[in-house]
């Protein structure tokens, strides 16, 4: 072997052994971040702990001949923790906006990175974008400065619709394929509608009564129409994928449906929690999702 291909070699290795500490250093550092998450951390600690954890994934470029086998499983875990963690930290400080806009800049550099590299973990880029898109949905629900977001909702709805809805990834495991001639279209899989959460009046004094009531039949209301959108959406993304494999959504198109489902899947939580009233604001956003789809679905 030449002395140049040796220098090559030990080159290689070199870079992959720092890409391997890399990864190991950042699974240990998510370790901690749980570890702190254990101890109820203020907010502080945990936009401190996103900002790191961006910071990690933004060091984990792919060496020039690409992740190896043992990378690309590493890289894995380390997406799976890093989704348990934020999923954690966003539900531990649900109502911070501080908290919120560190979260949803860090999904979004995981998503960034697993798009560019997402062979080691598909489905990681489209979770990514949707907590991002989560985070950027309650900032723009928080009245204390909501319209200040509307620009990273959109954004985080064309990135996640991107890789998520224009791939089928909603109603199954990636695009259908056209059938043979011969044979009938697979059934789209069962779009289940959003129930209404129970609620327990007998613990709500009267103005809590009159929110939930207000809450209530918006509900009944909206989530049917947005089942039926889903359900339409759906249909005509199936009939494009069978056209052709890089026929698909408009992406507006599709951006506005993740959300109107998103608001529509908010507003229950907001129930759950007893946030009537922000479960109400949800509700109006996931219905002017739908309206604007009235030139695709005619709904």
């Amino acid at each position: 072997m030449t002395r140049a291909a040796l220098l090559g070699a030990a080159l290689a290795m070199a870079v992959a052994h720092a890409q391997s500490e890399r990864q190991q250093q950042l699974l240990g550092m998510i370790g901690g971040m749980q570890m702190r998450l254990n101890a109820q951390p203020g907010p502080r600690q945990v936009i401190a702990d996103s900002d790191r954890l961006a910071a990690g994934f933004n060091g984990l470029a792919s060496p020039a001949g690409g992740f190896s086998e043992n990378d690309a499983q590493l890289n894995r875990q380390v997406a799976e923790d890093a989704f348990s963690w934020l999923g954690r930290a966003s539900a531990m400080y649900p109502g911070d906006s501080a908290v919120s806009q560190s979260l949803l800049h860090t999904y979004g550099v995981i998503g960034e990175f697993c798009r560019s590299y997402g062979s080691f973990y598909p489905p990681g880029a489209a979770l990514a974008f949707a907590g991002s898109n989560r985070m950027a949905r309650s900032l723009v629900l928080d009245p204390r400065g909501g319209k200040h977001f509307e620009r990273d909702l959109e954004q985080t709805a064309m990135s996640w619709a991107a890789v998520a809805y224009t791939q089928q990834a909603m109603f199954g495991a990636g695009p259908p394929q056209p059938p043979p001639a011969s044979e009938a279209p697979p059934p789209l899989p069962e779009i289940p509608l959003t129930p209404l959460p129970p609620v327990d009046e007998s613990k709500l004094d009267d103005q809590q009564k009159e929110l939930w009531a207000d809450a209530r039949d918006r509900f009944n209301t909206v989530a049917p129409k947005v089942h039926e959108a889903h359900v339409l959406m759906a249909q005509l993304a199936a009939r494009l994928a069978g056209q052709g494999p890089n026929i698909t959504l408009n992406p507006q198109d599709a951006a506005a449906a993740l959300m109107m489902q998103g608001f529509l899947d908010d507003a229950a939580d907001f129930i759950r929690a007893g946030q009537f009233d922000k479960a109400s604001e949800a509700l109006t956003r996931a219905e002017y999702m739908r309206k604007k789809l009235r030139s695709v679905t005619g709904q």
